[in-house]
Parts: structure tokens; C-alpha cells; sequence
């Protein structure tokens, strides 16, 4: 709740419950006294009566964000250190309430993760890496290092083959637009 600054609002679902504090303490600063439970008659900055499951928007108060909840069962008093000096995370229950969201943002409603990073290449060594292990590659990164025939350092079983001699900078290389100084990397694709 804190990763982006101090939360204007934060979201609750009213899920009744005794003076219990899960996930995170605030490190002994979060207190919950009584308990709530079935419809609220009132609870801090909602509109009319709350039932189990239904979700709260409490605007932050500063430092400290206190929530009254007057139920069927009693009265219960949250009180939450809301200056992110302390985390606060989505998840986390307070007594009758459970943090869904902030400012605005419901879990569900915020952006997915990003997917995980492509693994990388075998390592190099003695051993060749294999560009083709996984697939067919769709595009090929080469450092340009000049040289001749010579050099080919696989042939493929004959499928590959170089012609001619190349060093400076290279005005035209095949499907690349623009020239490539010695030690520059250019991305080709591949051809079908």
C-alpha cells in the first residue's frame, strides 16, 4: 500500500471479527479493541448500514486512521499507523476489516505483474551455445568483427559459407540499414 507514498484512501472489506491483527502488526503500532460482527450499523466514513463482504473506502487521517464499527455484536475500534513509516499491505486484517485496495485501486483491479524475463542463453565457454535448442529463432544477433573466408568458425556441414573479405566499417550488410563499425552488434531476422 505504501510502495508509491503515503495511501489517501484505503480500501476495506468488512469481514467482522475480533480484536485479532493478522499478517503484520506495524511492528506493535495497529490496535484493535472489541469485536464486530453481522450487518454495521455504522462504520467510519461509509453511507448507511455495511454487511459482511461489502467493501469501505476510509480516507487517511494523517499518522493515525481510526475506524469505528458499531455492529450486532458490539462496538470495535481499529486504530492504524497510515504515515508509511510502518507497511501496510493489501491482505492485511485489522479486527472486522481486511485491506483490498488503496486509493481508488482494488486488488483485482490493479495491473497485472509483468511476465518474467526470458531465460538467458547458455552460458558460453568451451562448449557451443545452441541458438536453435528451443526453436526455430526468429532473429539473429551478430558482432560485426570483420575477417575472410577463413574465419568461418562452423560451417554447418556445408550449409554456410563466407566469400570475399571484410574490415573498417561496413557501409551494407544484408538486411541491416545503415553502416556498423568493428565490434558494433546488429539484429537480422531470419529468413523463412
Amino acid at each position: 500500500v505504501c510502495s508509491n507514498g503515503k495511501p489517501d484512501s484505503i480500501l476495506f472489506e468488512y469481514i467482522g471479527g475480533g480484536p485479532v491483527i493478522t499478517q503484520q502488526d506495524q511492528i506493535g503500532k495497529a490496535t484493535v479493541s472489541g469485536t464486530s460482527s453481522g450487518v454495521a450499523s455504522f462504520i467510519t466514513d461509509a453511507l448507511g448500514s455495511v454487511n459482511i463482504g461489502d467493501e469501505v473506502t476510509v480516507e487517511s487521517q494523517g499518522t493515525w486512521t481510526s475506524i469505528a464499527i458499531i455492529s450486532q455484536s458490539g462496538n470495535q475500534n481499529i486504530l492504524i499507523h497510515t504515515s508509511c513509516s510502518k507497511d501496510l499491505f493489501v491482505g492485511d486484517i485489522y479486527g472486522g476489516m481486511k485491506i483490498v485496495g488503496f486509493n481508488g485501486y482494488r486488488l483485482s483491479n490493479c495491473p497485472p505483474p509483468p511476465p518474467p524475463p526470458p531465460s538467458p542463453p547458455a552460458p558460453c565457454g568451451t562448449a557451443q551455445t545452441d541458438v536453435c535448442a528451443n526453436d526455430k529463432p526468429t532473429t539473429l544477433v551478430f558482432e560485426y568483427v570483420g575477417g575472410t573466408a577463413a574465419d568461418l568458425t562452423d560451417d554447418q556441414e556445408g550449409k554456410a559459407k563466407v566469400e570475399g573479405v571484410s574490415s573498417g566499417v561496413a557501409l551494407f550488410i544484408s538486411g541491416y540499414d545503415g553502416s556498423v563499425p568493428l565490434g558494433s552488434e546488429v539484429e537480422l531476422a531470419v529468413q523463412k
